[in-house]
């Protein structure tokens, strides 16, 4: 990824664009793509280009796990959607750049060597979708169920393993983690944690969405219509580069 760094501040900018191009390619891939380092290269006119320094990336995390096996996209991945994705979020981003806290967060969690740094950040990704401040359990478990799929039986189970996530996060920042109770909420979140993630990656991939066709001011107002019933989900399969705002179904 090229980025035009004049007047801008280099560090942030490399974060940024390693924070997109990371979240997706997760997208079209198992497993997550390890950025380590960003250069930046000078490109006098009339001159060759020459790279004038390099940046080390932050990487939070074990990602030696990783580099016994090449990077691969699945199957169904080719440059055209990856493409098309990439111009999205980008779009997402310009609308609302607190987004680059969401994906970054999400980045992370793949690479944390403990269940507790792993179970605080998917839970810090997905609670950064929304903006209530009560009841923030139980919205947080059915906003994100209903952000996630259109089917009401994946909801009721994505807003079972919610509450149970948001148990488990709360048990590790507020409470005692050794506990046995708190302790047993953490290992049934941690076993299921693919599962987790996946919930995690529709949610926020359906933000983006969201993001690109409207603005950020009607996002909440959009969820709680979801759970009414009064509005329907954005249709992802059906936009492309030209239509800004697709059909909802």
């Amino acid at each position: 990824m090229i980025v035009n760094l004049s007047d801008a501040n280099v560090e942030q900018t490399a974060y940024e664009a390693a924070a997109k191009v990371q979240f997706a390619f997760k997208i079209f891939s198992e497993t997550p793509l390890i950025l380590s380092h960003a250069a930046v290269i000078l490109t006098p006119q009339g001159q060759k280009a020459s790279v004038e320094r390099s940046l080390a990336l932050p990487i939070w995390g074990d990602y030696g796990q990783f580099l016994s096996a090449p990077f691969a996209f699945v199957q169904e991945a080719n440059p055209e959607k990856v493409t098309q994705f990439f111009k999205i979020l980008t779009v997402a981003i310009e609308k609302h750049p607190g987004l680059l806290i969401t994906l970054s967060r999400f980045n992370s969690c793949w690479l944390r060597s403990t269940e507790h740094d792993r179970v605080i950040d998917v839970a810090i990704s997905l609670e950064s979708l929304l903006s209530s401040v009560t009841e923030i359990k139980f919205k947080f478990a059915l906003f994100n169920s209903f952000i996630t799929s259109s089917s009401p039986s994946e909801r009721e189970k994505s807003f079972e393993l919610l509450q149970l996530l948001y148990d488990a996060r709360s048990s590790i920042v507020h409470g005692d983690p050794k506990s046995s109770t708190n302790r047993k909420k953490i290992e049934i979140v941690s076993a299921r944690i693919n599962e987790v993630l996946k919930i995690a990656q529709d949610a926020i991939s359906y933000f983006i969405f969201f993001l690109y066709c409207r603005e950020p001011k009607d996002w909440q107002t959009h969820i709680e219509k979801l759970v009414f019933g009064t509005e329907k989900r954005l249709n992802q399969d059906e936009t492309n580069e030209d239509q800004i705002a697709p059909k909802e179904t």
